[in-house]
């Protein structure tokens, strides 16, 4: 069938004569449809959505990047805030061992003192006894004070600075 090239319209070449078969009416049909399709997108792809379009891989990059970037940020912020708290639990650890300490030694000293009080305790036992024996009617008795009071009597004799010569 020869079939000449006749009026263009909206941009597609139509044959001369009409064709008469429907099923190269609806090819024919189905074309301009097509046509006019291809003449929308190519309207917008010059304008909003085009653009859009340009950019979108940029954007997308951008949005990528700040994701990441406030990621990094949270992440710092969050070991951030554990270092804190380690930092927080270690210090409480140390004042409690601290506290500890202190209550030890205070326990310790407390206990020295009683130990010391109960040294001088008997000290004076022993010299209020020993200086009572000195009074006895009985010699061995006075002489056993005697041997009692003496070494308390070196010491104190040393610590002053001052000589026995009774006993010597």
């Amino acid at each position: 069938m020869a079939v000449g090239l006749g009026t263009v319209q909206a941009g597609v070449a139509l044959p001369a004569q009409a064709p008469r078969d429907p099923k190269t009416e609806l090819e024919v049909e189905k074309l301009r449809q097509e046509v006019r399709k291809l003449q929308l997108e190519n309207d917008n792809a010059d304008g909003y959505g085009a653009s859009l379009l340009r950019w979108a891989p940029l954007i997308t990059l951008g949005a990528g990047a700040v994701a990441i970037l406030l990621s990094i940020r949270k992440e710092f912020r969050e070991q951030r805030a554990q270092r804190r708290s380690e930092t927080d639990v270690r210090q409480k650890e140390l004042d409690h061992r601290v506290g500890q300490a202190k209550l030890e030694q205070k326990q310790r000293e407390d206990e020295l003192k009683q130990r010391q009080a109960e040294v001088q305790r008997r000290f004076d036992e022993l010299f209020s006894q020993a200086v009572a024996n000195l009074g006895s009617d009985k010699e061995s008795i006075q002489l056993s004070a005697v041997v009692v009071l003496d070494e308390p009597l070196r010491v104190s004799c040393r610590l002053f600075g001052l000589s026995l010569g009774l006993l010597a």
